[in-house]
């Protein structure tokens, strides 16, 4: 049965059996016993219903019954969603243990005759969910709140897809009657709120509320009349920990996000990016110097996780700030459970393991890390089957180790770039390694989140799509195949045709960056980009604005590369006409380039060995025998690294290219010498060493000189890398 298998999620068995079925034009419907949410469900996506009793003649007919063929041992929440559906020449059944199997059942006959209105192939599927937790996250911060109608049709694709829960982040969205102050004018009112969660429910999706606590407060304590719960007294980023107040005024927010989701089985209480934890406050700060930063992260969110617990209501928490202060997992109840939240890997990145705020740790490195960390993740870290490879997803299996319930959080929002549309394979590819590890390991579920950046909701329906299909039936597969599928379903399009459009897309506007120095005339890519969006486009027969959506990142490409050109030329223009001559760098930059943020884990080059040119720059690199070193930052590995670059001529300007910064006149670059800090601008650099021509050119700088020292000639100022 061929359109069986262009669904999303794809189903787990299918049974193809002789002969077709043709859909009527009215359909008689025997619900049985099954509650109002399927009955109201079959009429709003069969169209033309009529209801009949149990025994009477149907074109469908709906049983609760355990469903066979099921995997032995299998979860009484995963069972209860299973069913199974059979079309036959005399009518289609569907059959399931409970509502909720039923509800998802017919989500797959919708989807079939979406794809085959008129008739349908024989065949019997039997599904069900490998994660019980197959969550969309979607924040409503930042101006990124959708009208209220489209936000309820976003909850109703959600259910199309089998997505389980949504968590909704309500920030400045919601009508606070105790602090009114706080809500913008387009919030929702309470009202809007519990239809909103009776619409959810309605579409037997679950609402996660999520309020942030300590960190992310600016939309809260930049109100005058909050800001003595400020951890800095002119930074309203966080909640000050050390003061009682703060968790009492997260307890009032709650209170009445609660009333609206009495029943809410989880909530999301964050925990996430504490960045300035025991930094500023005079109090916090001197906890800090006494080494309890874990347990003051504690002290806050213990108390909030029991109060949750109390009033029957689970709190999970994004994993970072825990894994940054592992000494902290012991004191904190199991029942909560852990998100560990990586947007970007995928699992052929082995060698990358992400560890939210603490930074990467490459091969060889694993004895450079704190004690306290290589006690939670030195055991994880090594791929058991893969000698010298990283395990991906390390900290899901480390953290679940230490008995926590473990969910992880993949990203749907424009990660890579700043341009309004996500693009396609990396937003595909994320959520669908991390369904799998969570599947492999024991894992609870996945979180998918978009959060308020450069786009929309709506131009992440592929990744939305993606991570209910992988987490309802978690396996390997081609992305090309999903994006075949995903056009075909969703926007009614060729397959295979959108499929190789959005490669081209994605080729251009996020192709994969190339190790080493940047080409001096990198490939122009508008007119691909444009050529691949307008085959999308005219494709498409259905959901045309998601794609619209995609419009304006060539507008952003060839703004770019607009840019880019005039960069080099001025860069150009700088260098002025003189000798091209060879700086060689030693196997100390030869690296892997992944940040230039200095706080950020450093940067690392990857320069092979030999002769390059880059801006008309000629350099020679001299093999090493190791991939090295981040210069900067504080989360580094051993501490800060520094390098003396030597030039092997004379030479009266030294440029760097890929650079965090700028060297300016009278610093000095790092050096090995040891317990010297580096300057912050003086970074991860490659160099050229050019003499300038003119009609009166400086002379040779000495050797040694100091910043700022004359030359030979008094007129001439030293202008070397010294200075």
């Amino acid at each position: 049965m061929d359109t069986a298998r262009q669904l999303i999620p794809l189903p787990r068995s299918i049974a193809p059996a002789p002969g077709r079925w043709r859909a009527p034009a009215t359909w008689l419907v025997a619900a049985g016993e099954a509650d109002g949410r399927v009955r109201r469900a079959a009429t709003r996506w069969l169209g033309r219903c009529r209801l009949v009793s149990g025994d009477a003649p149907a074109h469908l007919r709906l049983r609760r019954t355990p469903v066979a063929g099921l995997p032995t041992g299998m979860e009484a929440e995963l069972a209860a969603e299973a069913y199974q559906l059979r079309i036959a020449a005399d009518g289609v059944e569907i059959t399931a243990a409970a509502d909720v199997g039923l509800f998802r059942g017919l989500t797959t006959l919708a989807q079939l005759l979406t794809l085959e209105p008129r008739s349908l192939a024989c065949a019997t599927i039997t599904d069900w969910p490998g994660l019980a937790v197959r969550n969309s996250h979607l924040t409503l911060g930042n101006g990124f709140q959708p009208p209220f109608a489209r936000l309820k049709e976003f909850v109703a694709q959600l259910a199309w897809f089998k997505v389980s829960s949504f968590t909704i982040e309500y920030d400045d969205a919601f009508s606070w009657e105790k602090y009114p102050f706080l809500a913008r004018p387009s919030a929702l009112t309470k009202p809007q709120a519990r239809e909103l969660a009776q619409w959810a429910e309605e579409h037997f999706i679950e609402v996660v509320p999520l309020l942030d606590s300590l960190g992310h407060q600016d939309h809260v304590l930049h109100h005058p009349q909050l800001a003595h719960l400020r951890e800095l007294p002119d930074n309203p980023a966080e909640l000050c920990p050390s003061n009682p107040a703060g968790l009492a005024f997260i307890q009032d927010l709650w209170s009445e996000v609660l009333e609206i989701h009495p029943r809410a089985r989880w909530v999301n209480i964050t925990g996430d990016e504490c960045f300035r934890l025991g930094r500023f406050c005079p109090r916090c700060g001197a906890r800090a110097a006494k080494g309890e930063l874990a347990a003051l992260y504690c002290e806050h969110y213990l108390p909030l996780v029991r109060w949750m617990l109390e009033r029957g209501h689970r709190p999970m928490l994004w994993h970072d700030m825990l894994a940054k202060h592992p000494d902290s997992l012991q004191d904190f109840p199991r029942e909560a459970a852990l998100i560990y939240w990586n947007y970007w890997g995928v699992d052929s990145d082995a060698h990358q393991v992400a560890l939210g705020s603490h930074g990467y740790v490459w091969p060889g490195e694993i004895a450079r890390e704190p004690q306290r960390y290589r006690d939670l993740m030195e055991r994880w870290w090594v791929h058991p089957t893969q000698a010298g490879a990283f395990r991906p997803w390390a900290e899901l299996y480390a953290l679940k180790e230490r008995g926590f319930t473990m969910l992880a959080a993949s990203g749907g929002s424009c990660m890579e770039r700043t341009f309004p549309f996500p693009g396609f394979r990396g937003r595909i590819d994320n959520p669908r390694s991390l369904a799998r590890t969570l599947a492999d390991m024991g894992g609870t579920g996945l979180v998918h989140t978009f959060w308020s950046d450069n786009s929309g909701a709506l131009s992440a329906w592929h990744s939305l799509a993606a991570a209910g299909d992988y987490t309802w039936h978690p396996r390997a597969e081609d992305t090309t195949g999903f994006l075949a599928r995903f056009g075909r379903l969703f926007h009614g399009a060729d397959g295979n045709a959108f499929a190789a459009a959005a490669n081209a897309f994605d080729a251009a506007c996020y192709p994969p960056e190339a190790p080493g120095f940047p080409a001096l005339r990198p490939p122009r890519r508008t007119a691909a980009a444009a050529r691949a969006l307008t085959r999308l486009r005219r494709g498409a027969r259905r959901n045309r604005e998601a794609l619209d959506l995609a419009a304006p990142a060539v507008d952003f490409l060839r703004m770019e590369e607009t840019v880019r050109d005039a960069c080099q030329a001025q860069v150009r223009a700088l260098l002025g006409p003189g000798e091209d001559r060879p700086v060689p760098l030693d196997s100390a930059f030869n690296g892997e380039l992944l940040h230039l943020n200095p706080l950020d884990g450093g940067s690392r080059l990857d320069i092979p060995a030999g002769s390059h040119r880059s801006h008309g720059v000629r350099l020679v690199v001299a093999p090493g025998p190791r991939n090295v070193v981040a210069t900067l930052g504080e989360r580094n590995p051993g501490g800060h690294r520094q390098v003396r670059i030597a030039v092997e001529a004379a030479c009266d300007q030294l440029c760097f290219f890929h650079t965090a910064g700028y060297v300016r006149r009278g610093q000095e670059l790092p050096t090995r010498s040891p317990g010297r800090t580096a300057p912050a601008n003086a970074s991860r650099c490659w160099a050229r060493c050019r003499s300038v021509t003119g009609t009166r050119a400086p002379r040779p700088c000495r050797p040694r000189c100091r910043p700022g020292r004359a030359t030979s000639t008094p007129t001439t100022r030293c202008r070397c890398a010294c200075t």
